[in-house]
């Protein structure tokens, strides 16, 4: 069962700014947090919610720790470009634009804000379940993604206008 969400913790921990091998190594710390705090899984509980909470707390106190030498800069976007690059063989020119152009959107956001919105629509979470992970009360995460939805409304439409005409 805990198996099955390692690759939305992994992605979780990319999102959070960490390198690949940093993600990797917080994650398999998260696991390790997991079995050792076993018993505090309640069943009513969405397993992933659980463990996305766990890693949350183990990339907060790594990120504070001196073993995180840089500064976390947010959406790592240029990376998942990079990522994208290779395979934009497989992607049309229209397609990789708009990827780019949603990453330099959702860049210009708040954390809380990027935060909510990659929970909600890449990890498919519930707010329930966002509630969990973020420790906040469900009224606040259904406002922080009614914010942070018009926020990226916005900033899609700034950085739109901001285009020539294609």
């Amino acid at each position: 069962m805990v198996q099955d969400h390692m690759p939305s913790v992994y992605r979780y921990l990319l999102r959070w700014g960490f390198s690949p091998s940093e993600a990797e190594e917080v994650t398999q710390e998260s696991y390790l947090q997991a079995w050792k705090s076993i018993g505090s899984f309640r069943k009513e509980q969405s397993a992933r919610a659980w463990l996305l909470s766990i890693a949350r707390r183990v990339a907060w106190r790594y990120t504070q720790s001196r073993v995180y030498q840089h500064e976390r800069s947010g959406f790592q976007s240029e990376e998942i470009l990079a990522m994208i690059d290779k395979k934009e063989s497989a992607l049309g020119p229209d397609q990789y634009d708009e990827i780019k152009l949603t990453l330099q959107v959702l860049a210009s956001l708040s954390d809380n804000h990027q935060e909510v919105l990659h929970l909600r629509y890449l990890q498919e979470l519930s707010e329930r379940e966002i509630a969990d992970v973020l420790q906040i009360p469900q009224n606040t995460v259904h406002s922080r993604l009614r914010v942070a939805r018009k926020s990226y409304k916005a900033a899609y439409s700034s950085f739109t206008s901001d285009l020539p005409p294609g």
